[in-house]
């Protein structure tokens, strides 16, 4: 009869974790975009004055990058950085998607354009 109970015991409890919803499972999908703390890291910082300069060299632009405003990073193979810069240029601001893989030397600048605002980026 003890035994019984204790596999009752168990099986309840058991279930009961299972079902019940985790914080962390909630805050994001897996390969999902989750928020960069403010003020960013270092190697976001870095992340950001890359994406200036590729633009810089790409289209032959001469934009100075002052800050990351904020951003958001998506793993997949590699980490995908979507931040939104400041430029000391009338204080501009674009949205950057870079590619990053941190064991490999190169990144790519996947998109870059004016930061209307509207765009969801927590």
């Amino acid at each position: 009869m003890a035994l019984n109970s204790r596999i009752v015991l168990f099986l309840v409890v058991a279930s009961a974790a299972l079902l019940s919803p985790s914080p962390a499972a909630s805050d994001s999908l897996v390969g999902g975009w989750g928020p960069i703390v403010m003020p960013p890291p270092p190697y976001v910082v870095e992340i950001g004055r890359f994406a200036v300069a590729a633009i810089n060299k790409a289209a032959n632009t001469t934009l100075e990058f002052e800050r990351v405003v904020k951003g958001e990073e998506q793993v997949v193979a590699g980490t995908n950085y979507r931040l939104v810069v400041a430029t000391k240029a009338a204080g501009k601001m674009y949205e950057a998607v870079v590619w990053d893989r941190s064991w490999l030397p190169a990144r790519n600048l996947t998109s870059f354009k004016p930061y209307d605002g509207a765009s969801n980026l927590s």
